[in-house]
């Protein structure tokens, strides 16, 4: 099973970024946090939201690709 393929091809490409949007800003958040406090575990759990909008996004991107490949046929 591949999670994130199965993502972008069951949501639309605003709830897709609208997702990205909420991961990205708790990311935010905890980088604000141990810049704060000096407390950089906090970092640790942002691990898993990088990790998650990367894979995300690079699927988003073979998807664009490959429809445009098929319209230059």
């Amino acid at each position: 099973m591949d999670i994130t393929k199965d993502v972008v091809d069951k949501y639309t490409t605003e709830q897709i970024i609208a997702y990205l949007d909420h991961l990205v800003g708790g990311v935010s958040q905890n980088y604000r946090t141990a810049l704060k406090t000096g407390r950089p575990e906090f970092l640790w759990g942002s691990l898993g939201d990088v990790v998650q909008v990367k894979d995300i996004l690079h699927e988003m991107k073979t998807r664009n690709d490959a429809r445009e490949a098929a319209k230059q046929m």
